[in-house]
């Protein structure tokens, strides 16, 4: 008997997304000299003069943004609001489909071209120029989706957050309101009650997908209490880090549900033999 389930069911997607998400967090690209750098989906080429970043993929945005902030060791946050039924696409093969007309297969966001060209003489490093490039990343990705509204805003710890939103649905899971207990915690426990009140707040399940948990295992977090936003009081976990840790929430379209990842921010960098590598960066703990 033929099953009636699509061949990816909502879960696995989901478990095949933060796979993908996984990946992209910890695998470790090296090339010789100055040829192009492949960055999960992103072709990156140095040239004499500017650095070029180049994706065609799902959720390029993020994509492209994640190989600029781990050229320069950045801290760059990605949140997006639900993604409209036009900006995705069902990928189960076209048997099943034939086989299921009226049910609904494996649904994914549509792909999408970004490229964006930075000098080598912006000062980088410096973070007053980190939301200005972020924000010309927006710009060249508008085009594309202009059925989306996307920003960047500056955080006062030096992090900036880039926001992916319908037009229907503006208000991101981290802009929401939620309240919070003074007192000591550890890392991981902060994670999920984080999770739980904007899952309450926002009335949209959010939940824990790629984490470092051994190293959040090991933290001890000192909530100030009182009222806050999701945004800010996950900033303020990950700043407690002992490594600069940068978090992403993303949109199942499967099942209508959000996904919280959080992924060491690393950066480039080039060895005596003319190898390029992406290690961790430490965070500057008091």
């Amino acid at each position: 008997m033929r099953s009636c389930n699509p061949p990816l069911a909502s879960a696995q997607l989901h478990g095949r997304l933060l796979l993908v998400v996984f990946l992209l967090v910890f695998a470790t690209s090296s090339v010789r000299g100055q040829a192009p750098l492949n960055l999960d989906g992103t072709k990156v080429t140095r040239g004499e003069s500017e650095i070029v970043f180049q994706t065609s993929t799902r959720r390029a945005l993020y994509i492209a943004a994640r190989a600029i902030s781990n050229e320069y060791g950045w801290t760059v946050d990605y949140e997006e609001t639900a993604i409209a039924p036009t900006d995705v696409e069902d990928i189960a093969p076209a048997e099943w489909k034939a086989a299921h007309p009226f049910q609904v297969g494996v649904l994914v966001p549509k792909q999408e071209d970004i490229l964006i060209a930075v000098p080598h003489d912006h000062p980088l490093r410096e973070n007053k120029d980190k939301s200005d490039v972020m924000q010309s990343l927006v710009t060249v990705s508008l085009p594309n989706r202009k059925d989306r509204v996307r920003s960047v805003q500056a955080e006062p710890d030096g992090r900036a957050t880039i926001i992916d939103a319908q037009p229907a649905e503006l208000k991101p899971i981290g802009s929401y309101e939620i309240s919070e207990e003074a007192g000591t915690v550890g890392g991981m426990l902060a994670l999920s009650d984080i999770a739980a009140h904007c899952s309450a707040a926002s009335g949209h399940k959010l939940s824990i997908g790629v984490a470092p948990v051994n190293l959040l295992a090991h933290m001890i977090f000192q909530r100030s209490g009182g009222l806050t936003t999701c945004r800010t009081e996950l900033n303020q976990l990950l700043d407690a880090a002992p490594y600069k840790l940068a978090y992403s929430i993303m949109f199942d379209p499967g099942n209508g549900q959000f996904v919280l990842n959080i992924e060491p921010v690393k950066y480039t960098t080039m060895s005596p033999s003319g190898e390029l590598k992406s290690l961790p960066v430490r965070n500057l703990l008091p």
